[in-house]
């Protein structure tokens, strides 16, 4: 049996809905429940590893999120720009990965660091 796919709007409204400590490009972000995430940090998550692990109960490290992504659905092309978008600067990302990250910026409630 096929797993469903998630789609990006999905995504974006199980990041939301989760209220989830993000690291985007570098930097620590704090998000309700004051977690902080830090590279380097084992307890870190991109945002498609968080996600997983809140619907799954599954912990994949950053590097794994290809695995992540499968089990939740989520296509590897949108994988490549999830992470693309929340690890690079926006002056760095393509198109896609610039609207994606503003995207996830809105939903965590973050503001783009100068």
């Amino acid at each position: 049996m096929r797993k469903p796919k998630m789609t990006l709007k999905q995504f974006l409204k199980e990041l939301e809905k989760h209220s989830v400590t993000m690291v985007i490009a570098g930097e620590s972000k704090i998000r309700s429940g004051g977690e902080i995430g830090r590279f380097g940090d084992p307890t870190q998550h991109c945002p498609i590893t968080k996600v997983c692990k809140r619907i799954t109960g599954f912990h994949f490290r950053p590097r794994y999120y290809l695995d992540a992504a499968r089990q939740i659905g989520l296509s590897q092309k949108m994988a490549g720009v999830i992470v693309g978008a929340a690890d690079k600067p926006l002056r760095k990302c393509g198109p896609k990965q610039k609207k994606v990250r503003r995207q996830m910026l809105k939903v965590l409630g973050l503001k783009e660091s100068a």
